[in-house]
């Protein structure tokens, strides 16, 4: 049955190894409760900062993979070079090993040029940097997760999310922001943006559905790149609709004399 645990030991009172463990396991098992109907992905946290130097700072966080929660507790940095060339971050999984209190899962953080994640690979951020320039790794509006060259891409970073991976909140946050800025928004508009605030990764399907309410046609399977390309042609056509309504009063208004 359901139960609610709190340990509470008094001054002089010893401890079983066995309770002291279950103890230490407990919370765990919790958060692995919380998450368990979560697809592998980025949990919480892991976002890619430039320093001023030739180097990148990946926050701490969680990350889930094959049902498993790894954890980074601590900020590590990455160097790079301005190569001319597109650079891929990925963290690797690395098979477990059995140490003398239990398992442990290691994995890497590495920096390549090969596009193509291994199974046991994901996909942290991606840029293509240039000599002497800055690496950019922040957005004013939606329109900049686009920038080709020294920025930091994160739409193709699986966000961990319920039935299937999605994308990251901050192009969401800044789809919405920009989105509430027009001047004529509908219902699908507002409710999706509204979603989009809570900073929290919106499911795939909440993002498909609002795509298929704009455009008016059912929507294929896309991957994250393509979901932010219609996102994109949202707001592009949400900016010429309302472009083309002015044009239109100003020439249909009279002048008198």
């Amino acid at each position: 049955m359901f139960y609610s645990k709190n340990p509470v030991f008094s001054e002089k009172s010893i401890v079983k190894a066995e309770v002291l463990q279950e103890n230490v396991l407990y919370p765990m098992r919790m958060f692995e409760h919380l998450y368990a109907d979560y697809t592998d992905g980025i949990v919480t946290g892991v976002r890619l900062q430039a320093k001023d130097t030739d180097e990148l700072l990946l926050s701490p966080g969680i990350i889930k993979y094959q049902g498993r929660l790894y954890h980074m507790e601590e900020s590590a940095c990455v160097e790079f070079e301005h190569n001319n060339r597109m650079n891929y971050l990925k963290i690797r999984f690395d098979n477990g090993e059995r140490t003398s209190d239990g398992e442990l899962f290691h994995t890497q953080v590495l920096l390549t040029n090969e596009e193509t994640c291994f199974p046991y690979e994901m996909e942290l951020g991606r840029f293509f940097t240039e000599a002497g320039a800055r690496l950019i790794d922040h957005a004013q509006h939606f329109e900049d997760f686009f920038i080709e060259h020294n920025h930091i891409d994160v739409r193709y970073v699986p966000y961990s999310a319920r039935t299937e991976a999605t994308i990251s909140p901050e192009i969401t946050v800044a789809f919405a922001r920009d989105m509430l800025q027009k001047q004529e928004k509908g219902e699908a508009d507002i409710c999706f943006c509204m979603q989009c605030l809570r900073k929290e990764p919106v499911d795939r399907e909440i993002i498909c559905a609002y795509i298929s309410a704009k455009t008016g046609r059912p929507v294929a399977k896309m991957n994250n790149a393509q979901m932010c390309e219609a996102l994109l042609s949202i707001l592009k056509k949400e900016r010429t609709m309302v472009a083309e309504r002015q044009t239109f009063r100003e020439r249909r208004s009279i002048i008198v004399d």
